[in-house]
């Protein structure tokens, strides 16, 4: 499975990895990243041009469209239909509610 990492600048610096495990940071109040885990169900632009990966988390059973940073839809887009993903979102604070894109793909 092809995997790959990048940094959001105005978020959180990850290590930019193009294989490997993606980066796991916490801080005082807990985990700084948020993760789904799923079955690749194909990718897509939407209208307003923000580029998203479709899932089937693995404990659900409808599809999930989740936006993504362009290096993890471009690494999606050599991925088979089927292929078990995770993909990692970062951000600054752990309580900070924000919902960046996702852009770590294992």
């Amino acid at each position: 499975m092809r995997r790959a990492a990048v940094a959001i600048g105005a978020l959180l610096i990850v290590p930019a990895a193009a294989y490997g495990i993606c980066p796991r940071p916490s801080g005082q109040y807990g985990a700084r990243y948020g993760v789904v885990a799923g079955t690749y169900a194909g990718r897509g632009i939407s209208p307003g041009g923000g580029e998203f990966v479709t899932l089937i988390e693995t404990a659900g059973a409808a599809p999930v469209s989740l936006n993504v940073s362009g290096d993890v839809f471009a690494a999606a887009g050599k991925l088979a239909i089927g292929a078990r993903i995770t993909l990692f979102g970062y951000v600054r604070h752990a309580m900070s509610g924000a919902q960046p894109p996702y852009s770590c793909i294992e």
